[in-house]
């Protein structure tokens, strides 16, 4: 387990022990204050980004007859929901930062495919460069990672 949190007991999947116990008690606890288990603040946020979503879809089907390209175009909205809900303010569709973060966390996705992946199964196939998506992987993480720092920084 240490092996997918870079050696470090970090964040609430691979965290474990007292570390774990502390973040999950933090977690649950600023969940709470931003309304999770409210149906009435949650459905709010989400609502609010439906509307701002659909009009997002208007603009495009007007600069290109009516064609939506409909590969990437959820990602955007889903992190924009989670960032109201932690900061209270919406960014632009077309924000730079959140649509690269958006890129990178979706080419992550597709390099990690459990099921198929023998990099899952044989995790010491990492150290044998170009065997496997391991390279891939670490890259989305740091160029995930340098988001993420631009975003706390902001």
């Amino acid at each position: 387990m240490m092996e997918r949190s870079f050696n470090k007991n970090l964040g609430l999947i691979w965290s474990w022990g007292d570390s774990w116990k502390e973040m999950r008690k933090y977690t649950n606890k600023i969940m709470k204050t931003f309304g999770f288990g409210k149906v009435a603040s949650m459905e709010t946020f989400i609502m609010d980004e439906i509307v701002y979503f659909m009009n997002h879809i208007d603009e495009i089907r007007k600069e290109n007859n009516d064609i939506v390209l409909i590969d990437q175009i959820f990602n955007i909205p889903a992190l924009n929901l989670l960032w109201s809900m932690l900061t209270g303010e919406r960014i632009s569709y077309d924000n730079k930062i959140f649509v690269e973060l958006a890129k990178a966390a979706d080419e992550m996705k597709d390099a990690v495919k459990p099921g198929v992946s023998p990099y899952v199964a044989f995790p010491f196939l990492r150290y044998i460069p170009g065997l496997t998506e391991h390279d891939l992987i670490m890259s989305c993480h740091k160029r995930m990672h340098n988001l993420f720092k631009v975003l706390k920084n902001w």
